[in-house]
């Protein structure tokens, strides 16, 4: 489990947040938003920690993570594009 702290002025993903004086405590899993919980409610925040953490290590699926996918299209895409420089390179 990751704990963050983010001003909701300082990231756009926040943006929906600005402006309000209330806390808010957003639960992600595989890189999907999967609950909010408006100001200081322990009891769910506790019930939202519990439902969202994993038992064990390999209880993820690092696949279904929409940020790791586009970070692997990325990498793919920048090294066709380096194959190709040097494909273009050795054929002049």
């Amino acid at each position: 489990m990751v704990v963050l702290h983010c001003k909701a002025e300082s990231h756009e993903l926040l943006e929906e947040y600005r402006g309000r004086s209330m806390p808010h405590f957003i639960f992600y899993r595989n890189g999907a938003k999967k609950a909010v919980v408006e100001g200081a409610n322990m009891p769910a925040i506790e019930k939202h920690v519990q439902a969202h953490t994993p038992n064990a290590p390999d209880a993820d699926d690092l696949e279904e993570n929409p940020m790791l996918i586009k970070r692997k299209e990325e990498k793919a895409a920048e090294a066709q594009r380096l194959q190709d420089e040097l494909n273009a390179a050795a054929g002049k």
